[in-house]
């Protein structure tokens, strides 16, 4: 008997719809479900601002899963990783690894910029990562030159948690 279990996507912004999907070749869909603690991508961190040309993926770090561990191995591992970060934001714990991508750095900045690629293989890339996953607007955004033309593709991390190290000393001795 073949058991399938079917994942879920939720509310992905379109940071995570268009950019993501030009990251890393290893990537697909499936690292972006909820299974796999996915929250969503963004394109600017207000806490590390110096980090400008990166683009950053969330993830519920308090998801404990055959999936996020997968997704866990495999990104750590990945070659466009910039670098990884745990994080809180309003006492919640999260993961977020920062990409960077040199092969597809103007599609990147063009899509954050102008909401459309720069080549036709980006284009193409983003088609086939969603193969099979209907996305509302996918075709019209990617293949009408018109559609959505000028609208930007960016989303800013929310702010983390600070914590003063008096705050956590005081924490510790209770």
């Amino acid at each position: 008997m073949n058991i399938t279990k079917e994942m879920e996507l939720k509310a992905l912004n379109d940071v995570s719809i268009y950019i993501v999907p030009l990251l890393d070749d290893n990537l697909t869909w499936r690292d972006l479900t909820v299974e796999s603690g996915f929250i969503n991508a963004y394109t600017s961190d207000k806490n590390r601002p110096y980090l400008e040309d990166k683009v950053f993926l969330v993830y519920d770090s308090s998801v404990n899963t055959r999936e996020s561990l997968d997704r866990y191995c495999k990104l750590k591992n990945l070659d466009t990783i910039y670098n990884i970060k745990y994080i809180t934001i309003n006492n919640k714990p999260y993961t977020i690894y920062c990409f960077s991508n040199p092969k597809y750095k103007k599609d990147i900045n063009s899509l954050k910029n102008y909401g459309k690629t720069f080549s036709l293989e980006a284009t193409l890339d983003i088609n086939r990562f969603w193969t099979n996953v209907p996305v509302p607007e996918l075709s019209k955004r990617l293949f009408y030159p018109h559609y959505r033309n000028g609208e930007t593709i960016e989303a800013e991390l929310p702010e983390e948690d600070y914590y003063s190290y008096l705050d956590l000393v005081d924490r510790d001795n209770k």
